[in-house]
Protein backbone atom coordinates (compact mmCIF):
# COMPACT_ATOMS: atom_id res chain seq x y z
CA UNK A 1 0.00 0.00 0.00
CA UNK A 2 1.38 3.39 -0.98
CA UNK A 3 1.25 6.60 1.96
CA UNK A 4 -1.45 8.96 0.77
CA UNK A 5 0.69 11.41 2.12
CA UNK A 6 4.27 10.68 0.38
CA UNK A 7 3.90 8.15 -1.82
CA UNK A 8 6.14 5.34 -0.46
CA UNK A 9 5.33 1.60 0.23
CA UNK A 10 4.16 1.29 3.69
CA UNK A 11 5.45 -1.42 6.25
CA UNK A 12 2.26 -3.35 7.38
CA UNK A 13 2.29 -3.78 11.47
CA UNK A 14 0.36 -4.59 14.53
CA UNK A 15 0.49 -1.20 17.10
CA UNK A 16 -1.74 0.87 19.19
CA UNK A 17 -3.92 3.12 16.87
CA UNK A 18 -6.08 6.57 18.04
CA UNK A 19 -9.30 5.17 16.15
CA UNK A 20 -10.84 8.96 15.39
CA UNK A 21 -12.82 8.34 12.29
CA UNK A 22 -15.69 6.57 14.72
CA UNK A 23 -16.42 10.10 15.65
CA UNK A 24 -15.25 9.18 19.48
CA UNK A 25 -11.65 11.16 20.65
CA UNK A 26 -11.05 8.46 23.30
CA UNK A 27 -10.97 4.76 21.52
CA UNK A 28 -7.64 3.16 21.23
CA UNK A 29 -7.31 -0.10 19.30
CA UNK A 30 -4.36 -2.17 20.91
CA UNK A 31 -2.85 -4.47 18.89
CA UNK A 32 -4.44 -3.17 15.68
CA UNK A 33 -3.64 -4.52 12.18
CA UNK A 34 -2.26 -0.81 10.54
CA UNK A 35 0.18 0.38 7.72
CA UNK A 36 2.86 2.43 8.78
CA UNK A 37 5.06 4.82 6.49
CA UNK A 38 8.54 5.27 6.92
CA UNK A 39 8.81 8.47 5.98
CA UNK A 40 5.84 10.38 7.14
CA UNK A 41 5.38 8.52 9.88
CA UNK A 42 1.16 8.17 8.90
CA UNK A 43 -0.80 5.37 10.75
CA UNK A 44 -3.40 4.00 8.29
CA UNK A 45 -5.73 1.17 10.28
CA UNK A 46 -6.47 -2.10 8.32
CA UNK A 47 -10.26 -2.20 8.82
CA UNK A 48 -11.62 -4.26 6.45
CA UNK A 49 -15.16 -3.72 8.22
CA UNK A 50 -15.87 -0.46 10.27
CA UNK A 51 -18.69 -2.51 11.67
CA UNK A 52 -16.21 -4.50 13.38
CA UNK A 53 -15.07 -2.63 16.03
CA UNK A 54 -18.42 -1.37 16.83
CA UNK A 55 -19.22 -4.30 18.95
CA UNK A 56 -16.50 -3.72 21.19
CA UNK A 57 -16.61 0.16 21.58
CA UNK A 58 -20.34 -0.36 22.24
CA UNK A 59 -19.32 -2.76 25.39
CA UNK A 60 -16.96 0.08 26.62
CA UNK A 61 -19.44 2.77 26.54
CA UNK A 62 -22.44 0.84 28.28
CA UNK A 63 -20.96 0.03 31.01
CA UNK A 64 -18.91 3.87 31.56
CA UNK A 65 -20.36 5.32 34.72
CA UNK A 66 -22.14 9.14 34.34
CA UNK A 67 -24.31 10.44 31.46
CA UNK A 68 -23.50 9.70 27.58
CA UNK A 69 -22.17 12.68 25.85
CA UNK A 70 -23.26 13.98 22.47
CA UNK A 71 -20.36 12.61 20.59
CA UNK A 72 -21.14 9.20 22.27
CA UNK A 73 -25.24 9.24 21.63
CA UNK A 74 -24.07 9.92 18.34
CA UNK A 75 -21.98 7.18 17.75
CA UNK A 76 -24.36 4.73 19.01
CA UNK A 77 -27.01 6.04 16.69
CA UNK A 78 -25.19 5.86 13.59
CA UNK A 79 -23.78 2.15 14.70
CA UNK A 80 -27.26 1.27 15.34
CA UNK A 81 -27.77 2.57 11.36
CA UNK A 82 -30.85 4.05 12.16
CA UNK A 83 -32.30 8.18 11.33
CA UNK A 84 -32.47 10.45 13.99
CA UNK A 85 -36.58 10.42 13.79
CA UNK A 86 -36.13 6.86 14.11
CA UNK A 87 -33.56 7.34 16.72
CA UNK A 88 -36.09 9.89 18.88
CA UNK A 89 -39.10 7.28 18.52
CA UNK A 90 -37.15 4.20 19.96
CA UNK A 91 -36.22 6.65 23.28
CA UNK A 92 -39.88 8.36 23.24
CA UNK A 93 -38.44 11.90 22.75
CA UNK A 94 -38.63 14.05 19.85
CA UNK A 95 -36.24 14.41 17.14
CA UNK A 96 -35.14 17.66 17.97
CA UNK A 97 -34.35 16.62 21.59
CA UNK A 98 -31.83 13.67 19.97
CA UNK A 99 -30.16 16.94 18.14
CA UNK A 100 -29.99 18.88 21.08
CA UNK A 101 -28.17 16.09 22.75
CA UNK A 102 -25.14 15.09 19.40
CA UNK A 103 -24.83 18.57 19.20
CA UNK A 104 -24.24 19.21 22.80
CA UNK A 105 -26.44 21.61 23.58
CA UNK A 106 -28.74 19.85 26.03
CA UNK A 107 -28.04 16.70 28.76
CA UNK A 108 -29.80 13.35 27.96
CA UNK A 109 -31.36 12.64 31.01
CA UNK A 110 -30.91 9.73 33.51
CA UNK A 111 -33.80 7.66 32.43
CA UNK A 112 -33.31 7.79 28.59
CA UNK A 113 -29.59 7.60 28.92
CA UNK A 114 -30.42 3.81 30.48
CA UNK A 115 -32.68 3.04 27.74
CA UNK A 116 -30.43 4.12 25.39
CA UNK A 117 -27.84 1.81 26.50
CA UNK A 118 -29.77 -1.15 27.00
CA UNK A 119 -31.06 -0.43 23.52
CA UNK A 120 -27.25 -0.63 22.40
CA UNK A 121 -26.90 -3.55 23.96
CA UNK A 122 -29.81 -5.60 22.29
CA UNK A 123 -29.04 -4.24 19.17
CA UNK A 124 -25.63 -4.06 18.80
CA UNK A 125 -23.73 -6.44 20.81
CA UNK A 126 -23.67 -10.16 20.37
CA UNK A 127 -25.79 -12.34 22.55
CA UNK A 128 -22.89 -14.55 25.00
Amino acid sequence: MLCPKCQIEMRETVGRYQYRECGLDNVVLDDWPMFVCGNCELKLPRLPNAESVAAPITRNIVIQPGRLDGDTILFLRKAMAITSTEFAAMLRVERGTVSRWENNKSNIDGLTDLRLRLEAIDRLLPPT
